[in-house]
């Protein structure tokens, strides 16, 4: 299989042009079995694309063209980008005049295909965002009981006329636990809530869902780390931080691209 990939990257000789591989990659692509066809299918694409830097792009061109009128890349091309796309996106980089040759139908094709490539999952990303809301309010109400349950404890130290031990580090480190836990909840959801806002906004743009998908890996990496930073001093509060951090995590994952 890997050196059926190789035979069909170099083509009929390396000193062809781009546009004469590809007239040899589809030739071939058309006659061959379904197999094949997957191997030649991202190549096939690959020098679509690169057509608009080839020297001789008029050549380029018209090759395309006949290939969208007579359907010869029908079938052709990945589970991400047909070849009909590619080969619209091909000349529409070429620019006038080769971008009028565009029939409506092949231009509406483009759109719908770019709609979906670079759809947000919103509803996803609103469902979760919200059901981390309520996870994180549910750990964080035990957590806070754990913190009543020390300071009763204290109280009865102090009603009992036991002196005040000066108080440890962990014991300092709990306290600053407790006390920013609420804190820390407020600020991760004012920036799960800018993420999403930004995410089904910007990320309709071109390369906007993979810089969406990086502020959210972003709030997981901080938000895994205060968790670490939390669990000696109060698991339940470490559970609600690492539950953003989660939400966040599986937002980016909706937002790979596809």
């Amino acid at each position: 299989m890997g050196e059926l990939q190789r035979v069909a990257v170099s083509g009929p000789g390396a000193e062809d042009s781009a546009t004469e591989r590809l007239a040899a990659l589809v030739r071939r692509a058309q006659g061959a079995s379904e197999e094949e066809r997957g191997l030649l299918a991202e190549d096939i694409n690959t020098l679509l694309l690169q057509l608009p830097s080839a020297p001789d792009p008029q050549r380029s061109a018209t090759l395309v063209r006949s290939y969208l009128e007579t359907h010869a890349l029908a079938g052709l091309g990945t589970p991400t980008m047909p070849s009909t796309i590619a080969a619209t996106q091909a000349l529409l980089s070429l620019g006038y005049p080769d971008a009028l040759t565009l029939t409506p139908e092949e231009l509406d094709a483009l759109r719908q295909w770019q709609r979906q490539r670079f759809a947000v999952p919103w509803l996803i990303l609103l469902v979760t965002l919200f059901g981390v809301i309520l996870v994180q309010l549910f750990f964080l109400t035990m957590g806070s009981e754990n913190a009543l349950f020390v300071r009763f404890n204290a109280t009865l130290r102090a009603l009992s006329g036991e002196p005040p031990a000066p108080p440890t580090l962990m014991e300092l480190h709990e306290e600053l636990v407790r006390n920013s836990a609420y804190r820390l909840l407020f600020a991760q959801f004012v920036a799960g809530a800018a993420a999403f806002f930004y995410s089904v906004t910007a990320g309709r743009r071109r390369g906007g869902r993979a810089r969406a998908r990086r502020v959210f890996l972003t709030l997981a990496g901080v938000g895994a780390a205060m968790a670490l930073f939390q669990l000696p001093a109060n698991g339940w509060i470490a559970a609600t931080t690492f539950t953003a951090a989660a939400g966040a995590f599986f937002c980016a994952a909706r937002l790979k691209p596809t």
